[in-house]
C-alpha cells in the first residue's frame, strides 16, 4: 500500500500564514481502473506525488487516479464508495486522499470535504430506526449528517448517486417544540428541502429523511425501509 503525504504552506505576507497536510492512500482493488466522469481536472505530471500536489490545491479534491506509464493525473470529488471506477487502463492506480492535520481521523471510514469543512462517512443501509442510527454514529464520535446549506446538499446527492438505497436518513427534528425544526442539540434550522408537491413537511413525524429526487420528508422513528446513514464528525481542535 502506498502512501503519500504533501505539505502545502501559504504565506500571506505578513501576518498570515495556513498550512494544509493531505496523505493520499492508494487502493490497490482499483489498480488498472479509472474513472473521468465528473471529473475536476486531466492533466499531465511527473509524479504521483505533482498529482497530490494539485489536489491538495483544489479543495473539492477528495481522490486522484495516477498513471505512471502516461504521466497522466485525473482530479476528481468522487469517493468511489458505490461504485467501482468505469474504466479499465494499464499503469492506472487510485488514491483517496486523508486528512494529516488530525482534525478529521479516517478511522472508520471518515473522509475530509475540504471546501465545505466536512468530515464524514458513508455507510451501508439500515433499517430506519432513528435511535439505533444516532446511536451508530455516535458510537464512532458523529452525529447523524446535518445539511445546513444548498452546498452541502448538493454534496451528498453527488457522493451518493451511485448508491441504490432510496433513502438518506438527516438529521432534524420538531418534536422539541412543534412546527420549530431544530437540530439534535437544539439548533435551529435555517436550511430546508421539503418535497412541497407531496405536502411535506406533515409536522407530525419528527425525523427527516431525503427520499425521492433527495427531497425532505418527515419520518417516524421507526420503520421498514431502509435508509444510507451518513455521520458527521465535529472537529477537534
Amino acid at each position: 500500500m502506498e502512501f503519500y503525504t504533501v505539505f502545502i504552506v501559504i504565506l500571506c505576507f505578513s501576518w498570515c500564514s495556513s498550512i494544509e497536510k493531505l496523505f493520499a492512500q492508494n487502493d490497490s482493488k482499483f489498480d488498472g481502473l479509472y474513472g473521468l466522469t465528473d471529473s475536476l481536472e486531466k492533466t499531465k505530471t511527473r509524479s504521483a506525488i505533482e498529482c497530490h500536489a494539485k489536489c491538495v490545491f483544489n479543495k473539492d479534491c477528495l481522490s486522484i487516479f495516477y498513471n505512471s506509464k502516461m504521466k497522466e493525473c485525473v482530479l476528481h470529488r468522487d469517493s468511489y464508495t458505490y461504485i467501482a471506477p468505469p474504466k479499465n487502463g494499464d499503469g492506472w492506480k487510485f488514491y483517496l486522499t486523508k486528512d494529516g492535520s488530525h482534525r478529521c481521523p479516517s478511522n472508520n471510514g471518515f473522509m475530509l470535504n475540504r471546501k465545505l469543512d466536512l468530515c464524514f462517512n458513508l455507510n451501508t443501509p439500515m433499517t430506519i430506526n432513528y435511535p439505533i442510527i444516532k446511536t451508530f454514529c455516535q458510537n464512532m464520535g458523529a452525529e447523524l449528517v446535518r445539511i445546513d446549506s444548498a452546498e452541502k446538499q448538493q454534496f451528498i446527492e453527488f457522493i451518493t448517486a451511485n448508491d441504490n438505497t432510496e433513502r438518506i436518513c438527516i438529521q432534524g427534528t420538531n418534536t422539541y417544540t412543534p412546527g420549530i425544526w431544530t437540530f439534535d442539540d437544539g439548533t435551529l434550522m435555517t436550511y430546508f428541502n421539503w418535497d412541497k408537491n407531496n405536502g411535506q413537511p406533515e409536522e407530525d413525524e419528527g425525523n427527516v429523511e431525503m427520499y425521492t429526487g433527495y427531497k425532505w420528508h418527515d419520518v417516524t422513528d421507526v420503520k421498514s425501509d431502509p435508509c444510507l446513514p451518513i455521520c458527521e464528525r465535529t472537529f477537534s481542535l
